[in-house]
């Protein structure tokens, strides 16, 4: 159970991971939802961010980078031309999933982060 008044760092990192699953949600179902080629452009950047980050020095990107790399694959593959009707079904449900997961991380960590806010004053 955590303390009545959150410290000072402890509220940020809520703030900063409520903002992190919002953005990170809206990217994903925003990739989903877009023209083939612009999820394309997406998911390439998506699948890159994810492998630069997994091989960064900061335990946090190395825990997140793997993750991030995965949804760019799954809009790759929802989007590709060239996948077959059943993978492009399965990664954009999984994809679609994956955003409102995130989505819904995000909303509860930032009613966390803004009852903490609210304690705090």
């Amino acid at each position: 159970m955590e303390p009545a008044h959150s410290s000072t760092s402890a509220l940020a990192k809520q703030g900063v991971a409520a903002a992190g699953s919002l953005i990170g949600g809206a990217f994903f179902l925003g990739a989903g939802i877009l023209p083939a080629p612009v999820s394309l452009a997406l998911g390439v950047i998506a699948a890159l961010a994810g492998i630069g980050a997994a091989f960064s020095r900061d335990k946090a990107d190395k825990r997140i980078g793997p993750l991030v790399s995965i949804g760019g694959f799954l809009v790759l593959a929802a989007k590709l031309p060239a996948s077959p009707p059943q993978v492009k079904s399965i990664a954009g449900t999984l994809l679609a999933l994956g955003s409102l997961a995130l989505l819904g991380i995000g909303v509860f960590k930032g009613v966390r982060f803004l009852h903490g806010l609210k304690q705090r004053a």
